[in-house]
Formats: C-alpha cells, structure tokens, sequence
C-alpha cells in the first residue's frame, strides 16, 4: 500500500484492494458494477484482490497461482450491467452474471471481499476498470468489520441484506453462500463484544424502482433543522430536466421546511479547457439557466481540477496526467449538522429516482453519513478540488458560458437476449469431467425462435442449439463432445441469435459450482504425471511449478537424464517405492494444512494434486506393467492411512462436517482403486502377506480389519 501521508491526489483505489494479514485469506468475492475491463479485472484488480504481490501476466506460473487462489474461494461472482458487456474475464472460476433489466440499469457498484477474519465492503462510483480505480478522480467508501471491530457490522449486513434483496434472482447458491458466510461471520463477532456494535448515523442506501434515491436520503436529514448549503459532485446531469432533479431536490425540503433563506447550492462538474475563460463547468443549458431564486436559495457551478495538485502522476503507460471527475457526492450542511451521500448515482433522473413514474431508475448504491458537531468536518473531505472561476447559476447566467456545454446523450441500448439468464457449463454426472452446456432461460420472454452457437478456431461457427416455436422449458441441456469442450472453456461465450438481433450477440458462459469441484484448475490440464506428484509432495516444487511446469523437462521421478554409466533407476521398483514413501509425509501436511478452507479441503482430498490422483497413477503404472500389483497396492493403502489420519483430527477445526464428508468421499473412490488393483489376485487373498499387512495398517489407526 501508499504511505498514509502520501497526497490524495495521486492515490489510486486499486492500493485498497490488498488485504492486510490481519484479514486471513479470502474466501470469497461478490461484486456488482456498470462496466468491465476483463484485461483489468485479470491482470489487475484480481492479484491484488488475492494478495499475490508482484505479478507478472505474461508467467504461467502466476497464472497457475491466481487460479489456484481462485479455485480455493466458495465463490467469485460479479454483476454486470448486461448492455455493456464486452467480454468477460479469462478465469472460467469468476462467474460473469449480466443483469437485463426491463428498465433501468444495473448501476450500483459495489465490492463484498469475505475473508477469514475479515469482512470488508467497498462501495462508491468507481466501475470495475482501469479508470475506475487508478486514473478516475472518485469516491469510495470502505467498511470492515472483523473480530476485534465491529463498529460498523450492521451497516455491513444492512448492505449484504440489500444487495440481496436488490440483486438474489441473478445469485446462484454459492454467491448465496458466500452472502450467509459474511452474515454469519458479523452476527458471531457482534455477538461476541460487550461494546457497541452499530453506528445508527450512517445508513445503507440501495435503490431502484420501488425507492427513488432522493426520498430515502432526504429522510435522513434531522427535521426541523434548516440546510443551508448543498453541495452537488456528479460528472452528469440530465439535460432539459434540471426543475425535475434539482426543482424537486430543494423542493422536498423546501416543503418539510428544512431549507434555509440564501441556501448556497454548489454544483461540482467536469471542466472544458475553454480558451477564454480558463476552465469552465460542463453543465446543459436549462442547469445554468435555473431559477434557484424562486426556491429561496442562490447557485454557482465550480469545474473540478483535472490536473493532480502534486503534479505526481500514477505510475501507468499512456497516462495523461489528468484525473478526469467520476465521483457521485451530495453534502448538506446545517448549523448542527451534516448528511453525505457517497456512492454511484449521478444526479440525474436514473441516477436520484427523479420522475416517477414516468422514469425507471437504476439500481443504485450507497452510504448516507451524518454527523454532528466536530465530527462532520471530515465530511469536506468528500468535495474535491476545483480550479477557474466560481459561475453564477441563474436566468442571467453568461451566455459566453453556457455555449461550452456539453450534451450528455442517453446512449442507445445495444440488443441483448433479455430472455437468457445464464449459460453455464456443468458435469454430465457426479465425479466426471464431461460436461454439457445447459442455456437458462425464461420461457414467457423467449422469441419465436432462437439459437446458440460456439464460434469456430478460424473457421464457421458451430450451431450448438435451435429453439424454434414457444417452448415451456426453462433449461436447455446440450451435450458436449471434447472438440466443444475445449472451445467453450477457451471461448467462455456462446453467440445469441434470434429474430430482433441484427447480428449473434456474445453471452458469457460460466462453470456451475459442482463444475469448479470437478476442474479445480478449469481448462488448465489436470492430467499431471506421477513425477510432478511426487515432486510436489516432496517439497521439490511448488503447486504452481507442478501444474505450469513442464513434464517433458523433468525425467521420471525427477531424476537427472542418465549418463553412459549410470544405471536407469527410474525403471526400478525399490526406487519407485522409495520415492513414494519419501512423499508419504508431504501429503500428510498438505492435507492437514487444507484444513483450513473449506474449498482447499475438497482440492486436497480429490483434486489433480491429490493423495486420489497419485493413488490413480499408481494403478496406471500397474496397468501399463511398470509396477507390481502389491507395490500399486501398497501406495494405496498408505495413501489411505495418511487420510484417515487427518479424518480423526476433523472436530478439531471450524468446518469439520465439511472435512468430514470430503475425507469420506477420498477414502470411498481410494477403495475403489484398491479394489481394482486387487482384482481377485491371489496375492491379496484372506491369508496373504498383503492382507495381513493391510490390517496391521488399518488397525494402526483404529479401523475395522479388512479380512480374516
């Protein structure tokens, strides 16, 4: 992170997002916001999200890394306004989820990170970009709460309980989890302190269709205290509509007669370099020209500085050196008394709720913070620095000025399949990897005809489903061969055809969750060979050299290439039962350090790095005739060991149950490859050696013998 006493002028969000060791790890992620950068979103915002320091996109390694993390996590989900999609992040592990409104936009941006120790909520008008959150001037609002603070856990669930209310029909039941695991984890905290746990004077803001903005946030002002300043951050305003935005705005509190006599109102806008009058608000012409008078008050507009103060630029290509204005801030001010509302809505007729009926407005979101005496001076904080003259607002308003707005066009809606809801990649079956693609949708919005395609590697698409006529289904399941497999885990989108779409649009394409506990690494390979197992079980390489490095580049058992006289000791048994036994202690405190999260548990137990995946290399070897059945077998059941070890230990950790069901289910598909090395071999009858040593083992660890 910046040094605290760094100026604010060269700070960038993005230094927030990583995590203090006091937060544990991440466990999970829920994100909403209006645009998306997936190059950003990858190769930015999620290593610093994930704690993973210095990065470097171009490593496969680092990538294995990120993907490792991700796949730990219960779930990483962002919402997306649906008619700004652009494509979406390369992890097939994020969930990308559109949101189609009929109305409206999904404009809200928020940013829910659950950590072990930690839950922290980042909320305000910065779009998951690369503006957003390093060369934007905007505002954010970042609230924790963790064992030892909770002063602010009923704002975090007033807002977890919000955005579920808000957004829960485009949630899927891990993004749910990872809303109940942040519930459970404030409730817990709170109920273990004997201090305060709330703060009453700040307030959750979530809005959209059945709550203008504008009415909960005036709500909040005490009554019967005149405001007698009210400032206004937005870097859009809705032209032609200034008596509906600020007319009603100063109206309301005309009428609950909170407004002083002279109210100076200040609206805060983005500059144009005019070459006479220096730098000049951009505001449409009916704002400039507003009455203010006629409501008691007096207005002036301020251009919000472009330029840094400290003249220190963020350290990015191509930067400008400008901080072009993005943020969303309302400040009212008493004698007394202060409210600020920061967050994502503009001050127009989407943004405030303005003209209902008549205007739907966006899903927005929020904090009001109101303070009193002293404390509210932190609240100027909020207003940024402007530079140029200060202009007067008003029916004399300079003609000279006025010539410099800007017309801010509501942009037209790109065609969007509003009847798809998801497309989701997802096993054929419990415990394979084949998968088929199932297309979500709603029945009563489908078109009279529809299809679905994946796009070629160079070469003409290939039709994936057609829907032709009303259908009464809401999923649709198609098969898919490995060809397709492949393709749509690369690809990650389908293209949308129907009647109204000029052209096939792109729709992200997710993995279910039974979908990540199948392919924990997504469409990296999990076919690691026996050598790279034992390596990292070893201690020889890490779990990001295991999956990213390369098996031609390391001989069997990681042994050096031979020279004339030396002995090819890789085609020996001793020595490949020596380097097993030489792992046996590696997977034990691998397992026993899964214990931990969740998610890693299942990893561990049943993953591509797994004791199941040596013990599936070691039927292999026996299959191919490179090892004994009683050795493959003997690998098996020490693999079994080092898991029923860990299994005992279940009660001792928070997510037991989960261990528990995870160990069980190792141990079920461990004695199916046992059962298939033995075969009905007579060296593993009743009264053989193997069977005796089998129940020495198991009775080593308190398990009922296997035989007689």
């Amino acid at each position: 992170m910046k040094p605290k006493d760094q100026s604010i002028e060269a700070r960038k969000l993005v230094d927030r997002l990583v995590p203090g060791a006091e937060h544990g790890p991440l466990e999970g992620l829920l994100a909403t916001t209006y645009e998306l950068q997936p190059d950003f979103f990858d190769t930015d915002f999620l290593p610093s999200v994930l704690g993973l320091g210095a990065w470097d996109d171009r490593s496969r390694t680092s990538q294995v890394a990120l993907i490792g993390k991700l796949a730990e996590l219960v779930s990483a989900s962002v919402l997306m306004e649906a008619t700004r999609y652009h494509g979406r992040p390369s992890h097939i592990h994020i969930n990308l989820r559109p949101v189609g409104l009929p109305q409206g936009r999904l404009h809200a941006k928020v940013l829910l990170l659950v950590h072990r120790e930690a839950v922290r909520l980042f909320v305000g008008s910065a779009n998951l970009t690369q503006p957003g959150y390093r060369t934007n001037r905007e505002v954010a609002a970042w609230i924790e709460a963790g064992p030892k603070q909770i002063e602010s856990a009923s704002l975090l669930l007033s807002a977890i309980d919000g955005l579920d209310e808000v957004l829960g029909r485009w949630l899927d039941r891990s993004d749910r989890q990872v809303l109940q695991d942040a519930g459970d984890k404030l409730r817990t905290w709170r109920a273990a302190r004997l201090v305060r746990a709330d703060r009453p004077e700040d307030t959750f803001l979530w809005s959209g269709a059945g709550r203008p903005l504008w009415r909960s946030f005036l709500e909040r002002w005490p009554a019967g205290e005149p405001v007698e300043r009210i400032a206004i951050v937005s870097p859009f305003w809705s032209k032609g509509h200034a008596a509906s935005t600020l007319g009603t705005f100063l109206g309301e509190l005309r009428r609950r007669e909170c407004l002083a006599s002279g109210a100076q109102v200040e609206l805060y806008c983005s500059g144009f370099a005019a070459t006479q009058h220096g730098l000049v608000p951009l505001l449409p012409e009916d704002h400039w020209r507003f009455d203010l008078a006629a409501l008691g008050a007096t207005g002036t507009a301020r251009a919000v500085r472009l330029v840094p103060d400290s003249g220190e630029a963020p350290d990015i290509e191509d930067y400008q050196g400008v901080r072009p204005l993005h943020a969303k801030v309302v400040l009212l001010t008493g004698k007394s008394s202060s409210l600020a509302y920061l967050g994502s809505a503009n001050f127009t007729l989407r943004g405030w709720g303005f003209g209902l009926p008549h205007v739907v407005p966006n899903v927005e979101a929020g904090v009001a913070l109101l303070r009193q005496g002293k404390d509210r001076e932190s609240l100027s904080a909020l207003l940024p620095p402007f530079e140029g003259e200060k202009l007067t607002i008003g029916p004399s308003a300079s003609k000279a000025v006025a010539e410099y707005e800007i017309e801010v066009k509501e942009e037209d809606a790109p065609c969007w399949p509003m009847f798809l809801r998801e497309a989701r990649l997802e096993p054929c079956s419990p415990g394979t990897q084949d998968l088929r693609l199932v297309l979500v949708t709603e029945p009563d919005k489908q078109p009279a005809s529809w299809t679905a395609s994946v796009g070629g590697d160079g070469g003409p698409d290939t039709l994936l489903l057609e829907v032709s006529g009303k259908s009464a289904l809401a999923e649709h399941a198609v098969a898919l061969d490995k060809d397709l497999r492949r393709r749509l885990l690369a690809q990650k989108q389908v293209l949308v055809a129907w009647p109204a779409a000029p052209a096939p649009v792109a729709f992200p394409v997710n993995l279910s969750e039974e979908g990540r506990l199948e392919l924990p690494l997504g469409e990296l390979r999990d076919d690691l060979s026996e050598a790279s197992l034992l390596d990292y079980f070893r201690g020889r390489i890490s779990w990001e050299e295991a999956v990213a490095g390369s098996e031609e580049e390391r001989s069997p058992l990681s042994l050096q290439p031979m020279t004339e006289s030396e002995v090819d000791k890789s085609r020996i048994q001793s020595y490949q039962v020596r380097e097993f036994v030489e792992a046996l202690p590696g997977v034990r405190a691998v397992l026993a350090d899964s214990r931990l999260i969740a998610n890693r548990m299942r990893i561990a137990l049943l993953g591509p790095l797994s004791p199941l995946a040596l013990a599936r290399k070691a039927l292999e070897a026996v299959k191919a005739g490179r090892r004994t059945a009683v050795a493959g077998a003997f690998e098996v059941v020490e693999l079994m060991a080092c898991v029923r070890e860990v299994l005992q230990a279940a009660d001792q950790v928070d997510a037991g149950k989960v261990w528990r069901e995870h160990a069980q289910e190792a141990l079920r598909q461990l004695e199916q490859v046992l059962a298939e090395l033995q075969g009905g071999r007579a060296e593993f009858g009743g009264r053989s050696a193997f069977r005796k040593y089998q129940n020495m083992v198991a009775s080593l660890r308190g398990d009922e013998e296997v035989g007689s």
